[in-house]
């Protein structure tokens, strides 16, 4: 199990009473509408999201096909830089492409899984920014997550049964890893910083 992190690199009395007044209504009128928007309740097999207020959105993937999308392929080339996908649990036979800056958030990591079917990569990235939290990753013919000039972020995720390493980092500015499972691959960890500089781990 490795656990651990990585890192690459004023007015006077009465209208000042009254102004005040104004811009107290408008503060907890402001809180009270982002409560309300902010939380939806909870089933047994959905989890609360939370929307943020800065425009950002989460796209929801389910492979039963009662979410946004049934592929998280879809929903990363739906989504726009900053956004949240968020899977729930089921396997998916994919090799996911993204070039855009995300979070992939998963409902329980031994319970989502990104299967690679024994073609490419499972996941690689290419120019982006990207957080992976929450996922089970295998069965790639190449590595299990391959970031090329990506700044990378990965928290409870388990990498296995990958034919070349787990994950294979190159020339990105930052890696964090966390809490997370990288084992039974061909290799574990690979950081290129530079041309022919490699890092094995």
């Amino acid at each position: 199990m490795y656990d651990g992190t990585v890192f690459y690199n004023p007015v006077d009395g009465g209208s000042n009473m009254n102004m005040r007044s104004v811009l107290m209504l408008i503060f907890l009128t402001i809180c009270i509408f982002n409560i309300g928007i902010g939380s939806a309740s909870q089933t047994e097999d959905t989890e609360i999201l939370t929307i943020n207020s800065f425009g950002l959105s989460v796209i929801t993937v389910d492979d039963d096909g009662t979410a946004d999308y049934n592929t998280i392929q879809a929903a990363v080339d739906a989504a726009s830089a900053g956004d949240t996908i968020y899977v729930y649990n089921g396997r998916y036979h994919e090799n996911i492409i993204i070039s855009k800056s995300l979070t992939l958030s998963g409902q329980d990591e031994a319970n989502v899984i990104i299967d690679g079917d024994r073609s490419g990569n499972c996941i690689k990235l290419s120019s982006s920014d990207v957080v992976v939290n929450g996922f089970t990753i295998t069965n790639a013919s190449d590595y299990g997550l391959y970031a090329i000039y990506s700044d990378l972020n990965v928290e409870n995720v388990t990498i296995t049964d990958n034919t070349k390493s787990g994950i294979n980092f190159n020339y990105g500015k930052a890696f964090t890893i966390r809490n997370s499972i990288i084992d039974g691959n061909g290799g574990g960890i690979i950081c290129a910083m530079s041309v022919g500089r490699q890092y094995h781990y």
